[in-house]
């Protein structure tokens, strides 16, 4: 049986610059790719390049954690995976929705600015790609659990620029209308976005 791959670990267009992650390891639209815990460790030590662990041990990146996130978003990817098989409209609705709540204008820039600057790629994806990704985008975000790792995929910046935040408020909102997919609505078990955060990179919020 063929061995799954894993997606890996959401990495913005800024975060691979300043880690210089393209030169290091196998990078995609929005993520780098952790195969295995080689590759991983090879991650640690480019962000540790740039924390000084030596200097400031609590900013410390380990090759576990970072592994263990990469399977936690191949986990996010399988369950939207699932809930299309549930509901193979849903993400196809979900822009309709959108679009008739938020304006036309505020769901394409947003669905832009979020390929540009935080896939750092992807912009001739069909849109219902776009707003999957997103979701798991902010489900990192929204995890207490990835804070020491935010600086890879910090959503601050397009919360202040776009209609994110209202993008996910309205897409919890079209979930609760949906047909149910386990216990609860999907993305109904999360707080909703916070404002905008500042704080230094690898910081929690």
């Amino acid at each position: 049986m063929a061995v799954r791959r894993i997606r890996g670990v959401h990495v913005s267009r800024a975060a691979r610059h300043r880690y210089a992650l393209d030169d290091a390891l196998p990078v995609e639209p929005g993520h780098v790719l952790l195969p295995d815990p080689r590759s991983a460790r090879r991650l640690a030590h480019q962000l540790n390049l740039v924390w000084d662990p030596l200097r400031h041990p609590e900013r410390t990146a380990r090759a576990g954690e970072l592994y263990a996130t990469a399977l936690l978003e191949e986990v996010f990817h399988i369950l939207l995976g699932l809930y299309r098989r549930h509901d193979p409209d849903g993400m196809s609705h979900a822009l309709e929705w959108l679009r008739e709540r938020l304006g036309a204008e505020a769901v394409t820039t947003t669905l832009a600015r979020f390929a540009q600057e935080l896939l750092g790629g992807g912009a001739a994806w069909p849109d219902e790609l776009l707003v999957e990704e997103l979701i798991t985008w902010w489900l990192a975000n929204d995890n207490p659990a990835l804070a020491t790792y935010r600086d890879l995929f910090d959503d601050s910046a397009l919360a202040t620029t776009t209609a994110y935040r209202d993008v996910v408020a309205a897409l919890r909102d079209f979930f609760d209308t949906r047909p149910r997919f386990g216990p609860e609505p999907l993305l109904r078990h999360a707080a909703p976005p916070p404002p905008p955060r500042t704080m230094a990179p690898g910081r929690g919020r």
